[in-house]
């Protein structure tokens, strides 16, 4: 316990632990309340990357890793928060599969090759050549390395 605030010391993980892999009993709003938390730590932790990377000079070395480090927490910020929009949403408009898509969403992360092999399938119902996007995207980084 936190001597200051009679509350475990990490709260957070006490209020809304993380879901456990292949967890059949989480609930979507489990799962929101998770996201929620991770969000709220990302916000802060996304400010504190903003302030020390306005503390250093452009173009240095420190520079670069702090801009790394708020890119990096700013878009785990929004995905955190938009996960539990739309589970919030799906709550709202579905609430007797909401259980069920949280269970699902939550097993696709966790196993780590669903969404890349995903998105092919995804973008290949749409029409679009995944290939030709990999493609042009190599050389997109090629380019970019080369002008270094």
């Amino acid at each position: 316990m936190s001597e200051s605030t009679g509350l475990p010391k990490d709260y957070g993980d006490h209020v809304a632990p993380a879901p456990e892999w292949g967890d059949e009993t989480m609930t979507a709003e489990q799962f929101i309340r998770h996201n929620l938390v991770e969000a709220m730590r990302f916000d802060e932790r996304t400010s504190a990357a903003l302030t020390a990377n306005m503390a250093e000079s452009k173009g240095t070395p420190g520079y670069d890793l702090t801009m790394q480090k708020y890119v990096l927490r700013i878009v785990t910020f929004l995905f955190k928060v938009t996960t539990a929009d739309l589970m919030m949403t799906i709550k709202k408009l579905a609430p007797e599969q909401a259980d069920d898509v949280a269970r699902n969403i939550n097993a696709r992360l966790e196993s780590g090759d669903y969404y890349p092999e995903m998105v092919w399938s995804w973008l290949r119902d749409r029409g679009i050549d995944p290939e030709r996007i990999r493609t042009e995207t190599i050389a997109a980084i090629a380019a970019e390395t080369s002008s270094k």
